[in-house]
Formats: C-alpha cells, structure tokens, sequence
C-alpha cells in the first residue's frame, strides 16, 4: 500500500535525531494512552489478571466481573435507579466490549495537513527498563483491543512517560511534530459559565463519564498512518483517535453534540467525555436517564459505571461541586491553590 498517496508529494522529510532523554511530558502536548483489561474496576492496572483457558471460562468470568462492579457501585442508590442501571448495563462494562474497533458512526477523526508540511519521523526516546517493560504491557493489550496495529508509515512520533499521582505509569506519544503541520478545527467548544447557568433550581443530578472516550472514536482510515508512533517494540499507528492530536478535542465534542443536539441545554449538558443530566423532579430524572443511557447504547458508546453518580444531590462537574444550592468550587482546590501562593517576603507583596 502506498502510504503517501493520501497527500501530495512531500518533497521533504522531517528528521529528528535521537534524543538522550526524553522531554518533560506535562511541557508538551503529549498522548497519554489508557487500556482496559477485562478485570473489576478500580483494579490497580500493573495487577495480573490469569486468562481464562476455554471461551467458555472467558465468558463467565467477565459476566462475574460485571456483576460485581454493578453491585459495588448501584448498592446506595434507589431501586428504581439500580433497576435503569441494570436494563442498560451494556453501557458500563467493565472492559472494552467492542469485538473489533469501534462501530462506523457519523464522526471519524481526520488529520488535514497544510500544503507545505513536512513528514514528521523521529527517532524513540530513551527509557528505563521499568518504563520499557510497562510500554510492552500496554502496546500488548492496545494490539488485543485493535486499537493499534503495526505500521510501516513514514510518519513517527516518539513515546514517553509521565508517572502519575498513584506513582503508576502513564504512556504518552509525543506529537508535537504532526499538529504543527495539522489545519486547525476551529469547531466551537461549550463556555463552562455558560453550562452553569442552565442549572438552576435543579434538584436530581447525574454525571456520566465516557471510558477512554477519545478512543471510542475511528481515525478515519486514510489518515491512519499519521498517527504512527515509534518505539523499541515496533512501530505502530492507532485505529481509533488518541489523545495529544492538535484537533481531538473538537472532533470528540462533535460527535457528542451530533448524539445530543435535541436535548442539549434541555437536560444535558456535555463538554467532551463527561455528561451531565440535571431534572427537578425524580419522576423526571429517570425519564431523561434512561433517554441518554438509550442513545449511548444505539450509538455504540461505553462509560465506566466507577466513575458515574447517578440521581444524586451533588455531583462534581468541570472542578465544581453542583447542587440545588447552586456551585461551589472543590474544597480541595482552593485549599491547594492557597497553599502555592509564595510567602510575602515583604510589606509591599503583602498588600
């Protein structure tokens, strides 16, 4: 296959010699890459799970794990709730149920490039053996998912790591080199302020988190090989849209507003992966629940049940807490805000 054809003729290639080490993950616009194994969630992702020997096991075993997240996180909620939940549990499992990438919708991401671009291939950063070994679990489990597959594409941007705040490893791909070539989407995204002021004299909130939701749209085939990464375990370009990419943000937002569009403002508020339905009364919460959890499954889209509050008084949303009583700033962000300020070393900083 000619990998070049889906541009013009490049006459010049971008070349990046090998860097000793690689960059600060947060100075840049990195990709960072999260997997689901089949295992419960909130299960430390370096924890092995033994595979199952027959089909059979495999089945019962994931209808187990299922069960088992349902319980956990439907116990406190009320009957009606839990039962909503159930009817739709296909929406919240507990692992990446797609038998192949996901489904063909109205929205794939594409990756249009100015007249003068130049492909963009560089060589890998250097990691440590911990950070080699993690790489290989979870270019492992992204090729069992098909979310990757193996490449042999002109393009190729650098893998590194960030270590998280549980200390765990964060796999990120350094696409710096693309988005400089990429014609930005301009596509409008929500004003927080603006989402806030549809909330008023609501009593019943629920918030609804995407899993991995930018993984849960297509890369659209001829521009597959744009997103090529390198690594010392091969090279590899993704199927389905990664984080870091100049325009992922608005391709993910479009395809929610597309799924949304006749209720948005009326009862859901949605910015990228995290969805927001708010009602006055129960009655009419459920009814506006079981609407949404209808047009995610129609639509092929997962959310991690761990994640989400369900007909609830108070709910996080955007770094604030929502309620009847109207919004709060998190606690936890103001005391830690306060705390970086620098101590005045004078009277004139004081005031």
């Amino acid at each position: 296959m000619n990998l070049l054809r889906y541009d013009p003729l490049c006459p010049e290639v971008e070349l990046i010699s090998l860097e000793p080490d690689p960059p600060d993950p947060s100075s840049i616009f990195a990709a960072p890459i999260s997997t689901s194994t089949p295992q419960p969630a909130d299960t430390p992702s370096t924890s092995q799970v033994p595979t199952p020997s027959t089909a059979e096991s495999t089945h019962t075993s994931r209808a187990d794990a299922d069960v088992e997240e349902l319980m956990r996180f439907t116990a406190d909620l009320e009957p009606v709730i839990c039962d909503l939940i159930r009817e739709y549990r296909d929406v919240f499992p507990p692992y990446f149920s797609y038998s192949g990438i996901p489904p063909m919708r109205g929205v794939e991401h594409s990756i249009q490039l100015v007249p003068d671009y130049r492909i963009h291939h560089q060589a890998p950063y250097r990691l440590s053996i911990p950070e080699a070994t993690e790489l290989k679990r979870q270019l492992e489990e992204l090729l069992r998912l098909g979310f990757i597959k193996p490449s042999n594409s002109p393009w190729g941007a650098p893998v590194l790591f960030a270590h998280k705040a549980d200390g765990t490893l964060r796999l990120c791909i350094d696409y710096r080199g693309l988005n400089r070539y990429t014609i930005k989407n301009n596509y409008p995204m929500p004003r927080a302020d603006e989402l806030y002021d549809r909330l008023a004299d609501n009593r019943f909130f629920t918030k609804i988190d995407l899993r991995s939701g930018y993984h849960q749209i297509r890369v659209a085939a001829e521009d597959q090989p744009k997103t090529a990464f390198r690594s010392r375990f091969g090279h590899y370009e993704f199927t389905v849209m990664p984080f870091g990419l100049t325009n992922a943000s608005a391709t993910f937002q479009t395809a929610m507003n597309d799924i949304f569009r006749d209720i948005l403002e009326e009862y859901v508020l949605v910015y990228l992966d995290d969805i927001l339905l708010y009602s006055r009364t129960l009655e009419d919460h459920i009814r506006h629940l079981r609407d949404v959890l209808q047009r995610l499954r129609k639509h092929g889209f997962y959310a991690k049940l761990s994640k989400c509050r369900f007909a609830q008084r108070k709910v996080d949303f955007l770094g604030h807490h929502v309620s009847n009583q109207g919004l709060h700033m998190d606690d936890a962000k103001i005391t830690a805000t306060i705390a970086e300020w620098p101590v005045p070393t004078s009277a004139k900083q004081a005031f």
